[in-house]
């Protein structure tokens, strides 16, 4: 019997099994020789996904859990807030240093458009109502609204300059953006129906991030250039009271628990989590936590703060004692990654990297069912 090969070339069934016995022969010798300087041969393991986290002793294990990096190539520079449409599976991304805002599908994983024309985009929030995005431009002050179907310009909505951070509100069908600089700064009220400015609201200065109540009436806002704390009544605008951030500066990040009574207050100098009673202003603990935080947010399921920190850091922050707060889990992202947004319904926790050695990326990390 012969067979034949792919290049012609015929061979007898004999001298077949003579190479193919030659062949187990030379491998044989091989693998004892490797077992003889003492090599040792394992099955090969497919490698587990990275996940750079260090833990404090004694505390909850494994909160978070990074399930997937997706690359954003051709994206410099800062990278601020996100927003995300639920129901088509989009996550739109402030991307300030390109004058850009880049889509991506999560459902495939990859990035699907780039909307240019922005000058510095800080904010994004996403109304489901009427499939808009808006964004809010630090270079100019305007908030441009977008057709997220044709990807084209709707209107453009003025303020006096710097529009930053934006929260939107679906039971009133608000949107509430922070502006301006100096006298006159604060946060203006915007119905998402028809875009039309309703009223604002004056901090006295820029705030920052800031938190709306939903079942009350009281808007809480970081204005670090005032070192204050500062509360508004949301439906007639007028300063309630405010506080310092206990002896730091630079009070940048926010979140509220609303239901718990607490309001949680990111600083820079010194670094830390402050955690207020937010009905008195009475500070309940103060945090050590890693430098550069920019986004917190309050998971009610769980009892967690989350804080993503530009020194290259997620702090999961919990309740340890009564009144007591600790930092119980940290996580590494990447240096820079100072921006966040937490999606309760998907139980996931969305970072974002701005570009060094690597490309940017969308870091995904889930919510560890069964915690605390």
């Amino acid at each position: 019997m012969e067979l034949w090969l792919t290049n012609g070339f015929k061979v007898s069934l004999g001298m077949f099994r003579r190479v193919k016995q030659r062949i187990v022969l030379i491998v044989s010798l091989i693998i004892t020789g490797l077992v003889s300087v003492g090599v040792v041969l394992v099955a090969f393991q497919p490698l587990a996904p990275e996940r750079a986290t260090t833990t404090t002793p004694g505390t909850n294990q494994g909160i978070l859990s990074l399930i997937q990096t997706i690359p954003i190539q051709n994206v410099a520079g800062r990278i601020d807030h996100m927003d995300i449409d639920l129901q088509g599976q989009r996550l739109f991304v402030a991307a300030l240093g390109n004058n850009s805002v880049f889509v991506v599908d999560l459902a495939s994983g990859r990035l699907i458009r780039s909307i240019t024309g922005f000058n510095e985009p800080q904010g994004v929030v996403y109304i489901p109502q009427t499939h808009s995005l808006l964004v809010s431009n630090g270079g100019n002050g305007t908030v441009d609204v977008i057709d997220t179907g044709s990807f084209s310009l709707v209107r453009t909505i003025s303020f006096s300059g710097d529009a930053d951070n934006m929260r939107y509100d679906p039971t009133s069908k608000l949107v509430y953006v922070s502006f301006g600089v100096g006298y006159g700064a604060g946060v203006g009220v915007i119905n998402a129906t028809n875009d039309q400015v309703i009223t604002k609201i004056d901090f006295g200065n820029h705030p920052e991030s800031f938190q709306v109540e939903e079942n009350g009436t009281r808007i809480f806002a970081n204005v670090p250039t005032l070192d204050l704390i500062m509360v508004a009544n949301k439906s007639t605008g007028k300063l309630m009271t405010s506080w310092p951030p206990d002896d730091a500066t630079a009070n940048f990040p926010m979140a509220l628990d609303e239901k718990g009574g607490r309001l949680f207050v990111g600083t820079w100098s010194p670094p830390r989590l402050l955690v207020f009673d937010s009905n008195s202003g009475k500070l309940i603990s103060s945090v050590t936590i890693s430098t550069d935080a920019d986004d917190i947010y309050y998971d009610s399921t769980t009892g967690f703060a989350y804080v993503s920190c530009g020194e290259g850091f997620l702090n999961v922050v919990g309740q340890t004692s009564a009144n007591i707060y600790a930092v119980v889990d940290k996580l590494a992202t990447r240096e820079g990654a100072r921006t966040s947004l937490f999606v309760p319904a998907l139980h996931r926790l969305f970072v974002v990297a701005r570009a060094g050695s690597l490309p940017a990326a969308i870091l995904i990390f889930e919510v560890a069912s069964g915690t605390p």
